[in-house]
């Protein structure tokens, strides 16, 4: 079997794992199934990665722990013209859409290897304990945050536990499963942490996926709800003008004035909930702002 052969088969086990399962990466150990030495896989899935054609999920001690074909590398798969050119020494037979390779063997005896469908070909992985992750259907034990949290800069967080390596592994987050897996910040261990900033009022799932050093692969989602604002105001901008000055905040609030110091209730209305709010223009000015949330900003203007 040449590069050429490899490469190919390596992109059509990606190809249809993509369509069966989407987003998801495909192990070492899976790829290894085809038949080839890890130098020879590494060296190919290498260079598949640099055409653009793959995406390899990098981590600890290995050279890659998963790896799941690119757009382009689809858009490879499905344009024939495109496959001939890029794969000249493969000979395809394509026949009602199923793309099989005819290889000669050492007695000049051709066969064929139908590749359209690798859940008929190979025996499915069988992972041993895994990570405590949805490997058939279980769930991470240990996850957060989840439910009700009242603050704005929580830390996604994930302990594994089993697999390969006492629960070392690597993991990533998305908000949307369509889209590639962030790495951790903190990952590469057995207690994995991310932290969000500034998140606003309303309820968020991340899709956690996590891949020990042989490919057994852990799935899981974290779903909390931000129950609580607790961000003040901010300036973003004073505009001056002779007898006026134009005030913005970051976000939609309702200001008071006054000459003096002064709390929230008992000031002169500005704007009611809005992030622009004309004040009048004097030496020192007292504002405070209160948004939707009950945020109060006090302000000290000298103009």
């Amino acid at each position: 079997m040449n590069n050429q052969e490899i490469r190919f088969r390596i992109l059509k086990l990606l190809y249809d794992n993509e369509e069966e399962q989407p987003s998801e990466f495909v192990g070492p150990d899976k790829l290894e199934e085809l038949g080839l030495e890890h130098n020879k896989l590494l060296a190919n899935v290498t260079y598949l990665e640099e055409k653009g054609y793959i995406e390899l999920f990098k981590g600890f001690g290995a050279h890659f722990n998963g790896a799941r074909i690119t757009a382009y590398g689809k858009d490879l798969v499905e344009d024939e013209s495109s496959l001939r050119q890029e794969f000249p020494t493969v000979q395809f037979i394509i026949q009602h859409g199923q793309v099989n390779i005819a290889n000669q063997n050492s007695q000049n005896v051709q066969t064929t290897v139908n590749i359209t469908n690798y859940d008929q070909i190979f025996r499915e992985v069988e992972i041993p304990q895994g990570i405590e992750a949805n490997i058939e259907g279980s769930t991470l034990k240990v996850k957060g945050p989840e439910g009700e949290i009242f603050t704005n800069n929580p830390t996604l967080f994930v302990r594994t536990s089993g697999g390969s390596n006492d629960g070392l592994a690597e993991c990533g987050f998305t908000e949307k499963i369509t889209l590639p897996y962030i790495k951790f910040f903190k990952t590469g261990f057995a207690l994995h942490e991310q932290n969000l900033n500034a998140l606003e009022k309303r309820r968020y799932g991340y899709h956690i996926q996590c891949i020990d050093s042989v490919g057994n692969i852990a799935k899981d989602k974290i779903e909390f709800n931000v129950a609580s604002d607790i961000h003040i105001p901010i300036i973003q901008s004073i505009v001056t003008n002779a007898d006026s000055l134009t005030l913005t905040l970051n976000e939609k609030a309702t200001c008071q004035y006054s000459n003096s110091g002064f709390s929230f209730g008992s000031g002169t209305l500005t704007e009611i909930n809005s992030t622009i709010h004309n004040l009048p223009n004097q030496d020192v000015l007292y504002v405070v702002c209160r948004d939707t949330s009950g945020n109060d900003a006090p302000f000290t203007l000298y103009t």
